[in-house]
């Protein structure tokens, strides 16, 4: 009996090429107007302003708007410039902000948790129709690529003319007042400030679910765009190692740094070998509390200290790494850390460093902020 022939398989389509949405200038001229209104005006950055680095500095300089952010939305401006605001800084403004423009950005923690005030007036660029009113109706919506409709947003300011009143002194002062705020969140600033110190300008931070990487959404200086590779929205415990392994090969001539907990290492710890094998020179900051942090933070918060797969039976990470062949040493202190990520970095090889460190306080009330009551 002839056996049958198994079908042929087709082939998948090519790739479609996509246009960006025109810029419709009406829309654009809408924003100008109220923008060049606005006495405190604020612009919200996320992943989608990321190629209009240059575009976004330009508008937030004739208007002088603070730029805030969240995860997507780090190195869209520089951290070193005084327009910069991290998100604790945001949610301050977001008490008098009267017109807000959002750019490229879901605006989930603004929208979700700060709530939207009568009086504020809402702009959105975003190049997905469907997000510019998934939570709220703007006042104008622009959908477009950011930087296409920054471009002709800057040039109608420049047509039109606009002078605004200075805010960097009082923008100094709120990162000075932040600074303090957020100061008791250690050892996870000191550890941040030391990796800040050891990467070099134009390296790469990729950070993880942990109790460090959470505080390094509002307290690690990004100096670029894509330049603080993290999980988004989605929070996904164990991407960090893995996806930081594709970083670097992406950027083999840059230092890659990655920082992990014990728990969400472990999700992906076998793709040492990868970086061994193919000598892949990333340098991992492992922080080992032997737990789930923040799982066991919440159990002893809401459920009496009840303790369920929160604590960790861990590998001695030190043989576990150099069983692949993976420089691995230990620290205890930051200042220790800065140092032996500069050692590693100089080696030019796949290196863990491993931290031991004890529970840690809480980051998240400098992340879910509450509703802000406007007077």
């Amino acid at each position: 009996m002839a056996l049958s022939r198994p079908p042929v398989s087709s082939l998948l389509p090519s790739a479609v090429a996509l246009a960006n949405p025109e810029v419709d200038t009406n829309a654009v001229e809408r924003a100008v107007a109220l923008l060049r209104k606005a006495e405190r005006p604020m612009i919200f950055v996320g992943s989608g302003a990321a190629d209009a680095s240059q575009e976004v500095r330009e508008l937030a300089e004739r208007l002088e708007a603070p730029v805030v952010c969240f995860r997507g939305g780090q190195g869209v401006l520089d951290a070193r410039h005084p327009l910069f605001q991290s998100l604790p800084g945001g949610h301050q403004l977001w008490h008098t902000a009267d017109v807000v423009l959002g750019i490229g950005s879901r605006m989930e923690q603004p929208l979700l948790s700060w709530g939207l005030a009568p009086s504020m007036q809402l702009i959105r660029i975003d190049i997905d129709a469907q997000e510019i009113t998934r939570v709220a109706e703007p006042t104008v919506a622009v959908h477009a690529d950011a930087r296409e409709a920054l471009v002709q947003m800057n040039a109608e300011l420049a047509r039109v003319g606009h002078k605004a009143r200075s805010r960097r002194q009082e923008l100094a002062e709120l990162t000075i007042e932040i600074g303090r705020r957020i100061a008791g969140v250690e050892p996870q600033l000191s550890f941040i400030r030391a990796i800040r110190a050891a990467l070099p300008e134009d390296g790469y931070y990729v950070d993880e679910i942990t109790q460090v990487g959470y505080c390094g959404w509002y307290a690690f200086p990004t100096y670029a765009p894509r330049h603080h590779v993290n999980c988004g929205y989605q929070g996904t415990l164990g991407y960090g190692y893995a996806t930081a392994l594709g970083v670097k090969v992406a950027h083999p001539d840059k230092a890659v740094v990655n920082i992990t907990g014990d728990g969400g290492f472990l999700f992906a710890a076998n793709e040492l070998a990868t970086a061994a094998q193919n000598g892949i020179a990333l340098v991992t900051v492992l922080f080992n509390n032997r737990k789930f942090q923040n799982v066991q933070r919440q159990q002893d918060d809401w459920f009496g200290g009840r303790h369920i797969g929160s604590d960790l039976r861990n590998p001695d990470f030190q043989m576990f790494a150099q069983s692949f062949g993976v420089m691995a040493s230990k620290v205890t202190t930051p200042e220790a850390l800065e140092a032996e990520i500069r050692r590693a970095l100089a080696a030019n090889r796949p290196w863990l460093i491993e931290v031991e460190v004890g529970d840690m306080p809480t980051p998240w009330k400098h992340v879910l902020m509450p509703r802000v009551e406007r007077g």
